[in-house]
């Protein structure tokens, strides 16, 4: 890497000065046409003339003091021991550094970061794990542009670039008509669909109580209450119009009895025993 503060030409600026040299032109008319100092026109064209490329030298640089063994067991120890410090596992090596240590940890991909607590879901996993999930009824909502291409659009790109504006999917909006669908199922069967046209934005509270709850949703309930000897519960997610308080009065009035929805819930409900996914 050049010293900080100063950037390398590239092969094709290199190319560039080297033709103007092959032209005739003096090395400080070559330096006023390009940018460079007249010193970098003159190693510019030594390089070409001594080595036959544009392309950036090799640099010996300081050898690595840690084999690649070391390393690999570095990474070993990192993956064994989650949550030692950095500063730990080179105490316990014993002949290496906390640096070198967090270089390697940074080099493999690994970093430090905060511990996802689990203590909730494994609750709601004991909690429910002899339940009867014919008897649960599962929420979940979607909204689908009318005349667009269903799917993930696709763009041709190198890694790396999956943040460069070409390479990300508008977020404008088109102009077509949504449709905002709430499908409920349990894990025997397909269950009913609500939905209405919108335009930005989700379901309000009124247009879920209206649209769903009093809608699709609680004959649904009802049907299966009345098959399968009562008892059926529903679970929703924490959108905003599931946990308003006009929702809330909405289910009491119409007899709809809810189950809490799981947290980070795939991880949750793939544990709770006996429990079949519908999807």
């Amino acid at each position: 890497m050049p010293p900080p503060g100063f950037s390398e030409l590239s092969p094709g600026r290199r190319a560039a000065i080297c033709e103007l040299h092959r032209a005739g032109w003096s090395y400080h008319h070559i330096a006023d046409k390009t940018g460079v100092s007249t010193s970098t026109a003159w190693y510019t064209v030594q390089r070409e003339r001594n080595f036959h490329t544009h392309e950036s030298l090799p640099r010996s640089g300081r050898p690595s003091t840690l084999t690649d063994r070391k390393k690999r067991q570095v990474i070993r120890d990192l993956r064994n021991h989650r949550t030692s410090t950095f500063k730990a596992i080179a105490d316990s090596e014993g002949d290496i550094s906390e640096e070198q240590v967090r270089r390697i940890a940074t080099g493999a991909g690994y970093h430090r970061r905060v511990a996802r607590p689990i203590r909730k879901r494994h609750a709601w996993v004991r909690e429910n794990a002899e339940r009867d999930w014919s008897k649960v009824i599962w929420t979940d909502e979607t909204t689908l542009e009318l005349g667009k291409r269903v799917g993930h659009l696709r763009v041709t790109r190198k890694a790396g670039e999956e943040f460069l504006p070409e390479n990300i999917e508008p977020t404008s909006r088109s102009g077509r008509p949504l449709i905002r669908l709430d499908l409920n199922v349990t894990p025997e069967q397909e269950g009913s669909k609500g939905g209405k046209k919108k335009g930005k934005g989700g379901l309000k509270k009124e247009q879920y109580v209206s649209q769903v709850l009093e809608g699709p949703l609680l004959e649904f309930y009802t049907t299966l209450n009345k098959e399968r000897g009562g008892g059926m519960l529903v679970v929703e997610d924490g959108a905003p119009a599931h946990t308003a308080g006009l929702s809330k009065s909405a289910r009491l009035r119409l007899g709809i009895h809810t189950l809490t929805h799981p947290p980070n819930s795939p991880e949750a409900v793939r544990k709770a025993q006996g429990m079949h996914s519908p999807f």
